[in-house]
C-alpha cells in the first residue's frame, strides 16, 4: 500500500510541538523524544514541506497496531518543531492500512 504525502498541509493543520534544542539533535533523536518514546523512526524522506527554503526530514516508525509518519522541520532558526500523524495498521477505521507499507511518496513540491 502506498501512502501519498499531501502532508505538507496534513501537518500544517495537525500543528507543530517543539523540543528544546539542548536535549536533541537528530530528527530521529527529536521523534524518540515525543509520545509514544522510544519507537525506532526510519528516515524516508528529505523535502520542503513548509516551502521555506530548508529541507525537512519524514520519517516513519511502527508497533505492534500503529504506523507512524513524523515530520521534523528544518528551519534555520532549529527550533526542532516537529509534527506525528497515527494510522491504525489494521481494524475498522477508514484510515487504517489494509496491507503491508510500501513507501511514502510525495505528490508536489514548491
Amino acid at each position: 500500500m502506498k501512502l501519498w504525502m499531501a502532508l505538507g498541509l496534513t501537518f500544517a493543520a495537525a500543528g507543530c510541538s517543539s523540543i528544546p534544542h539542548a536535549d536533541v539533535r537528530t530528527p530521529a533523536e527529536i521523534l524518540r523524544h515525543a509520545e509514544p518514546r522510544n519507537l525506532a523512526w526510519i528516515s524516508s524522506e528529505r523535502l520542503d514541506l513548509d516551502c521555506d527554503g530548508t529541507a525537512d526530514e519524514v520519517l516513519t516508525a511502527q508497533d505492534e497496531h500503529w504506523f507512524y509518519v513524523g515530520a521534523v522541520l528544518g528551519s534555520s532558526r532549529r527550533e526542532d518543531r516537529y509534527s506525528i500523524v497515527v494510522f491504525p495498521l489494521s481494524g475498522d477505521w477508514q484510515e487504517s492500512f489494509c496491507g503491508e507499507f510500501e513507501s511514502l511518496t510525495p505528490q508536489s513540491s514548491c
